[in-house]
């Protein structure tokens, strides 16, 4: 297959930045040595963030992307978590497969003590998760699991069981 080809390599800054204008975008950035020197090194400490910490009794992965999808309550009950002495948290990175397109995405997975519990925090409990959940627990036994709903000020844990 051809490369494609650039008609624009050879306009101008001043030919671009019309040509922006009309179709409404805006001119590129020029960046400056020091903008970019700045930008790189952004980029090599957000590469050097992204690594695990693999220091003994001090393992922790980095915050994933899903963070950003968490709701309000589920936010709160992920500080709840991590302020807590877990050794792993981890932010629905965990799939469970309870039957045929049944499954079920904890929406937090929790290490302590070699134990693994799965967190699933609700505003409102309808029967179709619960249900869920009993399954799950029925299933996989060497899993916790818990469900978790705001009280007032407190976190109300329900201990779910197979």
């Amino acid at each position: 297959m051809a490369a494609p080809v650039n008609f624009f390599k050879s306009w101008t800054m001043a030919q671009v930045q019309a040509h922006n204008s009309r179709v409404g975008k805006l001119p590129p950035k020029i960046e400056t040595a020091a903008s970019l020197l700045a930008s790189m090194r952004e980029r090599e400490t957000k590469k050097k963030s992204q690594r695990l910490d693999t220091t003994p009794g001090n393992f922790c992965v980095q915050p994933s992307k899903d963070e950003l999808k968490l709701n309000k309550t589920e936010r709160a009950f992920l500080s709840h978590l991590r302020s807590s002495d877990y050794d792993w948290v981890g932010v629905q990175n965990l799939t469970l497969k309870l039957a045929d397109d049944c499954r079920l995405t904890p929406d937090f997975a929790s290490l302590k003590n070699g134990v693994l519990t799965l967190w699933d925090v609700k505003g409102f409990q309808r029967e179709d998760a619960l249900i869920k959940m009993k399954v799950a627990a029925r299933a996989f036994p060497f899993f916790k699991f818990i469900i978790v709903s705001r009280d007032g000020g407190f976190w109300k844990e329900r201990l779910v069981l197979g």
